[in-house]
């Protein structure tokens, strides 16, 4: 290619290059300009920025609670009557949320099994639709006491579940004043250990009248010898699932529930092969207007998972309307005993038997291997005949001693039954009963 060909050089121009030189220089400058200013404004904008963060402005993360309103039935309902475990804090709107919160909210959601824990905030000092308060409509609801320089309290939690009365968080976890990250798990594991489910075993009629039928609805699990893995997993998801139900199992390897021989075969099996398989029956106490006694409606199916829950869950719901229809429902006039079977009463008396046996042996040979008794000499009968004359001499004195005479005046008798003061029993049914019927009165 020839020079002809070839294409003409561009001219450089000098004020590209000058541009090119002093763009460096420049962008500093805008660096250091906003420098200071950002350093001038530093007193005004921080606090700024610090109340913005504290109301939530730069958290986009999702929250592990959720704002209760006190004039809704439909969320107080859930909270204070579901069973479900809820941990609620009372703040008042204008108050920031304290950082343990925001810990324990963090925390709530890396746990990888919550138990179905919800978080609440709430403000506990405006009235409910009722015209009360929460610390009026629940008294185990305490607010930390207020000064003069205090006129609020401090922010406080309680948490609530399986149709319990509310428990307080301690208010030791929010004193902190720079806390760890560890306080919201600690938060969290201490509100779970307190409303964790659990079922207890029952061997007698007093044990079941303690455990399970003073405690409103009550699911008996009947069953010969201990649970397998499957069962044991099978009823911690039960009880999770249903929380205002109690639960109990009754091994009838030795024992039985008098009214097992009233319930209903299993489907597609026969009587022998009913009684040992596991059962589940619900009781429940009738209604006062129905009469006194207990309401017991058993499940018909295998003890699974799938039959299990939907029976649990209507046949709850029905022995809590206290509708007594149905030809599947046993009506009992007293409460369901536990009895020891027939063979078991044969070895056991069998086995006091040979007790009593070895008691007679070990008391006769004690008697032969006992040195006979030394006869009293006459010197120790004088000192013991002289002894009981004193001691009566004494008795007689003590019975004829002189009492003064005050005068005619009477004295004044309370009569116990007419001022008689009010008892409240917690463990009393009608009154559990009551509270949790009430859930409109809000």
């Amino acid at each position: 290619m020839g020079k002809s060909q070839r294409e003409p050089k561009k001219k450089k121009r000098r004020g590209d290059e000058e541009e090119k030189a002093k763009a460096p220089e420049n962008r500093w400058l805008y660096i250091a300009f906003l420098v200071l200013m950002c350093g001038g404004a530093a007193p005004v904008l921080l606090p700024m920025f610090d109340s913005m963060s504290d109301a939530g402005w730069f958290d986009f993360s999702t929250s592990a609670y959720v704002d209760l309103d006190p004039n809704s039935t439909e969320a107080l309902k859930d909270v204070f009557f579901s069973g479900n475990p809820w941990l609620v804090l009372c703040k008042n709107t204008t108050e920031k949320l304290p950082k343990v919160w925001k810990l324990t909210s963090d925390a709530l959601l890396a746990d990888p099994d919550p138990q179905g824990l919800s978080l609440g905030v709430m403000p506990c000092f405006d009235p409910l639709p009722s015209g009360k308060t929460v610390y009026e409509r629940f008294p185990t609801i305490k607010a930390p006491p207020t000064n003069v320089y205090v006129p609020r309290p401090a922010p406080h939690a309680f948490y609530v579940a399986n149709g319990k009365r509310p428990a307080m968080l301690s208010q030791s976890y929010f004193t902190y004043k720079t806390p760890d990250v560890s306080v919201g798990t600690k938060v969290i594991k201490h509100v779970k250990k307190n409303t964790k489910r659990s079922y207890g075993i029952v061997a007698s009629t007093s044990e079941l009248q303690s455990k399970c039928l003073k405690k409103g609805l009550c699911a008996v699990i009947i069953n010969k010898g201990k649970f397998d893995s499957e069962q044991q997993d099978l009823v911690k998801q039960l009880m999770h699932a249903h929380r205002l139900v109690t639960f109990v199992r009754l091994d009838t390897t030795k024992r039985r529930l008098d009214l097992q021989s009233k319930l209903p075969v299993l489907s597609g099996m026969t009587a022998e092969e009913s009684a040992s398989e596991a059962r589940v029956v619900l009781l429940k106490k009738r209604k006062k207007e129905n009469g006194k006694g207990f309401l017991a409606l058993a499940l018909d199916q295998p003890f699974t998972h799938y039959y299990t829950t939907s029976f649990l869950a209507s046949a709850a719901a029905k022995l809590t309307e206290g509708s007594e229809d149905g030809g599947e429902l046993l009506v009992l006039d007293k409460a369901p005993k536990i009895k020891m079977s027939k063979s078991a009463k044969a070895k056991s008396k069998a086995k006091d038997a040979k007790k009593e046996k070895k008691k007679e042996k070990a008391a006769d040979k004690d008697k032969k291997a006992a040195p006979p008794p030394k006869e009293e000499s006459s010197k120790d009968k004088a000192a013991r005949e002289q002894a009981r004359r004193e001691q009566m001499d004494r008795e007689a004195k003590e019975s004829f001693s002189y009492v003064e005479d005050l005068g005619d005046d009477d004295d004044d008798v309370i009569d116990l039954e007419e001022e008689e003061d009010d008892i409240v029993d917690l463990d009393d049914d009608d009154a559990e009963e009551e509270e949790v019927e009430a859930v409109e009165d809000f």
